[in-house]
């Protein structure tokens, strides 16, 4: 096994140029694919991976695609994050930088909506979290289906109405537990072996049979709430076959749900097999992303495209080797995402790209391939990858920029700074006011802060973000957020 795993990255790093590229192509259904909260290393075709990773069908993926090494989500946390990938734009525009914040407006045109325009059937599978809650309905942003939940997450086994009898309605709600959303409706699930990833899979499955079935042209965003906490959320049956133990689930008779989920979710209790359960969780999205892709195996034209929404957390015990720092972090543990692009009859796979790229470059890159015209007052702040992708260019973005109102960080060329406005301690880590300058090309796990040393590189980092700045409201409330929609 471990033979044909380094076969496979052999193969991955030198390239695979076998097909040729035609600039004629018939429109293509499209799959993207998000995972939550995925470690950076966390892929078994990496170089980095640990030993116990085993993600065959993502390693697939990445060898009939190309993948992007120096991939930044715009945030390090989810729902901006996520405001940001469907939209093509800094979701700073209109004042979303953390939770709780802006949302996405109903004058802002997401992927859905674009690709609607040019004849395509949109769905949306599993989790939709920009912080606008009701307003946030995939149906209000061009979705034509809608199969999941509106919320940052949701148990993976507690789907029915019978979970939320059993907690009462208020602790339910808490917990994120109880039936799924389908377009308007609740669907409840009451096998014991019913699984959110499994469930999303299926559904997915199902839109691409029927579309192909029906001869129409598909846009599937599957947004998995794999990996994202609570990993220690399984079936019996996924228990007794990873060797994992049963783990206590919250009981409000005995602590609230704060207390609860600080031990449980944010590490304030020893859990042995921590990293296990995320494991487990892991190889299941990885199964039912090889379901999909066995779905499309003989369509050359569907353009499969997978990310993760923001950098790995440490409460899961994600690895986002050799990065340093994690989810809600501005190091690049925290926005530097996998990211992989594949569609066999397009671009030659195999491919390791080292440009660098963002989440927010997806939009435009779609519109691109399929001629939707951008609107004005709309324009993506993405760049189209298919230069990147056939091989006209080699560079992308000469400089990103990160904003989640405590904290901001540039990106330019080698160099990046990190400005940290006050001190922020939060569970199992803190970061500390002040100006942290790194050169990525000899210090990619940000240990030594040349800031001190190199004034003037901060000086002219910090005058292109003030630049970038000025233009951008102030950050919203979680109360005007939903007003101005």
């Amino acid at each position: 096994m471990r033979n044909l795993k380094k076969f496979k990255k052999h193969m991955f790093f030198l390239g695979v140029s076998n097909i040729s590229l035609s600039m004629a192509h018939e429109t293509p259904n499209i799959i993207l694919i998000v995972a939550d909260d995925l470690g950076y290393a966390d892929m078994s075709f990496l170089p980095q991976s640990a030993r116990e990773v085993h993600t065959p069908n993502i390693d697939r993926l990445a060898l009939q695609g190309v993948y992007f090494e120096q991939a930044y989500a715009t945030c390090p946390v989810s729902s901006p994050a996520r405001a940001g990938l469907i939209t093509g734009r800094y979701q700073q525009r209109w004042g979303n930088y953390w939770f709780g914040q802006g949302g996405v407006p109903q004058g802002e045109v997401t992927i859905a909506e674009y690709l609607k325009r040019k004849g395509y059937y949109t769905v949306k599978v599993g989790k939709t979290h920009h912080n606008g809650k009701e307003l946030d309905h995939p149906k209000l942003h061009g979705f034509d289906e809608f199969f999941g939940f509106l919320d940052h997450t949701h148990s993976y086994v507690h789907l029915s109405y019978k979970d939320v009898k059993r907690l009462g309605v208020k602790a339910a709600k808490q917990a994120f537990v109880g039936p799924l959303l389908h377009n308007d409706e609740l669907v409840e699930f009451e096998d014991p072996e019913a699984y959110t990833t499994t469930i999303f899979t299926e559904k997915a499955v199902q839109y691409i049979k029927d579309s192909k079935r029906n001869k129409t042209l598909f846009f599937l965003f599957l947004s998995y709430n794999a990996v994202h906490i609570p990993t220690y959320q399984h079936t019996p049956s996924t228990n007794k076959a990873y060797g994992l133990s049963e783990y206590e689930e919250w009981n409000p008779q005995k602590e609230s749900f704060v207390k609860w989920h600080e031990r449980v979710d944010w590490k304030n209790s020893i859990d042995l097999d921590r990293r296990k359960r995320y494991l487990a969780c892991l190889e299941l999205m990885d199964k039912g992303i090889g379901r999909v892709l066995d779905t499309v195996e003989n369509d050359r034209n569907t353009i499969v495209i997978f990310l993760s929404d923001n950098g790995g957390t440490h409460n899961t015990e994600a690895y986002n080797t050799p990065l340093s720092g994690h989810k809600y972090q501005f190091k690049e543990g925290g926005v530097r995402i996998p990211l992989i692009a594949s569609c066999p009859e397009r671009w030659s796979p195999g491919i390791n790209k080292t440009a660098m790229v963002s989440a927010m470059d997806i939009v435009p890159t779609l519109l691109d391939i399929v001629g939707v015209h951008l609107e004005e007052g709309h324009l993506p702040d993405g760049k189209s990858l298919l230069p990147l992708l056939e091989k006209r260019r080699e560079e992308q973005h000469d400089v990103l920029f990160f904003d989640g109102g405590w904290a901001w960080a540039v990106r330019k060329g080698e160099w990046k700074l990190i400005h940290i406005k006050e001190n922020r301690k939060a569970r199992n880590y803190e970061d500390v006011k002040g100006d942290y300058l790194f050169n990525l090309a000899y210090d990619i796990r940000e240990e030594n802060n040349l800031a001190d040393k190199y004034p003037e590189i901060v000086s002219l980092l910090r005058d292109r973000y003030n630049v970038w700045r000025k233009d951008k409201p102030e950050a919203l409330s979680p109360e005007e957020a939903n007003v101005k929609y």
